[in-house]
């Protein structure tokens, strides 16, 4: 597989994982329709914004890391596919632990599937970073060694933040939700290879004369 395949194929993996997020979120059946009662349903759907929210920037930043990483990689092999479907798996499971949570947000069973679901999904990444940064992959020449770096921190940090949420979470299901939103938010402050997506080399087709 060229690499450009296996770039359009992700990322029609995350536009279809992103887009059914939004479907957990419903519109209120009401039996006496008023404006009283329709605020008090909609506001009552929280656990569905939260989880929405949660997971569309989550996979958001998986993909702006993925974007980042791709156009660094100068070719790709068997392993890296093969781990990359695997990401690609979990992103797109992503959207039934969002449903369990968003639907049950104070039950530890729906905190542990989420944090779970994380958890491997920064391990399948992080295995697909290893692949391609040991296996001579990467483009030095579009990424510094401090960029290099700080990528393989924030990749083992997501790991241990992750493994260590979902416990708390599952005994205390509200510090839980609250922590796995810190981490996503945590990822969107630039650091590794996304912080110079500018500088990366460009596909042919992206080139206009």
């Amino acid at each position: 597989m060229s690499k450009w395949r296996l770039e359009v194929f992700s990322d029609g993996v995350f536009a279809i994982a992103i887009t059914l997020l939004v479907l957990e979120i419903r519109v209120p059946e009401l039996t006496a329709p008023t404006a009283a009662a329709l605020a008090m349903k909609l506001v009552a759907q929280w656990p569905a914004y939260l989880a929405y929210v949660t997971s569309f920037l989550l996979i958001g930043i998986i993909w702006v890391n993925h974007h980042a990483l791709s156009t660094r990689t100068m070719r790709v092999d068997r392993p890296i596919v093969i781990v990359n479907l695997f990401v690609l798996m979990a992103v797109s499971f992503l959207p039934f632990p969002t449903a369990v949570i968003a639907r049950y947000p104070q039950l530890p069973p729906s905190i542990l599937l989420y944090g779970v679901t994380l958890t491997i999904l920064v391990v399948f990444a992080n295995v697909l970073w290893q692949l391609v940064l040991r296996g001579d992959h990467l483009d030095r020449n579009a990424a510094t060694p401090r960029a290099v770096r700080q990528t393989s921190l924030r990749l083992a940090l997501g790991i241990v933040a992750y493994a260590i949420a979902t416990p708390v979470g599952f005994f205390v299901p509200k510090l839980g939700i609250a922590l796995f939103l810190l981490i996503v938010i945590f990822y969107y402050v630039p650091g590794g290879l996304d912080m110079d997506l500018e500088k990366a080399p460009k596909h042919p087709e992206d080139v206009t004369n």
